[in-house]
């Protein structure tokens, strides 16, 4: 009785034992199961904070890439439009230039055309006035043709009353 309650005992001993150990076992594996998941939590928010570090890196590496060609794109339409101005500024420097010029000549014609007509008027005049002096020495030249024609025919009628008068007297 005593041998079996003995043996009882130890395996009531022994199976508490056991369960202890498979407890003990149990919770072993849950804990390394916990620890297990708690790594793999850590690994996974490693990961997505090395991915949104490695994201706004290439978003601040675009962003300064876009920054440069457009600031690359606005000199270069800066430059074109200074082109443009400077061409625009030529342009209307050479067409100022050839307007001067084309006023010059004009002036330049007009003084010529007013200094021809000047000496045409002049010579016009010299000629009226020359014609006029011919007019007048022509009438004075006939007055003094008349006066002398008159002066001949009243000597030639004196000689004749006088011959006319001697023959008289002769006869």
């Amino acid at each position: 009785l005593k041998n079996e309650q003995q043996q009882r005992k130890e395996e009531v001993e022994q199976k508490r034992h056991q369960q202890l150990l498979a407890q003990q076992e149990e919770q072993r594996e849950e804990e390394q199961k916990q620890q297990q998941q708690q790594q793999q939590r850590e690994a996974r928010e490693q990961q997505r904070q090395q991915k949104d570090q490695e994201q706004r890196e290439q978003d601040y590496k675009n962003q300064q890439q876009q920054q440069l060609l457009l600031q690359e794109e606005r000199e270069k339409e800066l430059q074109q439009q200074q082109l443009k101005n400077e061409q625009q500024q030529r342009k209307e420097e050479v067409e100022q230039k050839r307007h001067q010029q084309l006023l010059a000549q004009q002036e330049e014609q007009r003084e010529e055309e007013q200094k021809q007509q000047q000496q045409q008027q002049q010579r016009e005049a010299r000629e009226q006035q020359r014609q006029q002096k011919d007019q007048e020495q022509r009438e004075q030249d006939y007055k003094n043709q008349q006066q002398q024609q008159l002066l001949l025919q009243e000597e030639r009628e004196k000689e004749l009353q006088q011959q006319q008068l001697k023959n008289e007297q002769q006869q």
